[in-house]
């Protein structure tokens, strides 16, 4: 994993896109305000749309925000973008997920046991269903300790080495297990 030596006080931001145009400035404006040493690694599976070029006009305003070509597949994506990282702290990020307005600075503070986690899941919106829903999303990591890609998952560099990265799952999703995660508030936007 990586090209660059790993930076321990770097926290890298990984987004793996597809058609994304509409989602990804909030998503990108959410992370590029806040103060936290970190690079973001936008990692496009072929966009058709303007997400590439959302990204380039965006990262001539801030260069530590990077766009990485690759083949479709969102772990594929994601392990690409890994294997790019230089930082500590990997977080995967939908590109409709928002973080919290302090969300790296959490990441960044969590205790040295603490080898990966996980935002609390939370729709936008007042819809009861969205609600319950994020609740359903909530409780399910509780119980399993099992992350899924709407909950910002976080994870340190070398137990993400030793899993071989993320795991490609039979329905195209991906999910880590968390043996030892911290949990924070997080938007997904609905």
């Amino acid at each position: 994993m990586g090209s660059c030596h790993k930076i321990a006080s770097l926290i890298s931001v990984i987004i793996p896109t597809l058609n994304e145009e509409r989602a990804l400035p909030e998503t990108l404006a959410a992370i590029l305000v806040q103060s936290v040493d970190s690079e973001v690694i936008v990692v496009d599976g072929g966009s058709t749309d303007r997400t590439p070029q959302i990204v380039e006009e965006t990262s001539a305003r801030h260069p530590r925000l990077q766009l990485l070509r690759t083949a479709r597949g969102r772990a594929l994506q994601m392990n690409a973008g890994a294997d790019l990282a230089c930082g500590e702290w990997l977080i995967f990020l939908h590109a409709d997920t928002l973080l919290p307005q302090n969300g790296l600075t959490a990441i960044e503070n969590q205790p040295e046991k603490i080898q990966a986690g996980c935002f609390t899941h939370r729709f936008r919106g007042e819809s009861a269903m969205l609600r319950v829903l994020s609740w359903f999303h909530n409780h399910r990591f509780g119980l399993t300790r099992v992350i899924y890609g709407d909950q910002a998952m976080f994870i340190r560099r070398g137990p993400l080495r030793k899993t071989r990265g993320v795991p490609h799952s039979a329905h195209g999703g991906h999910r880590l297990r968390a043996e030892a995660a911290g949990r924070h508030p997080a938007r997904h936007a609905a």
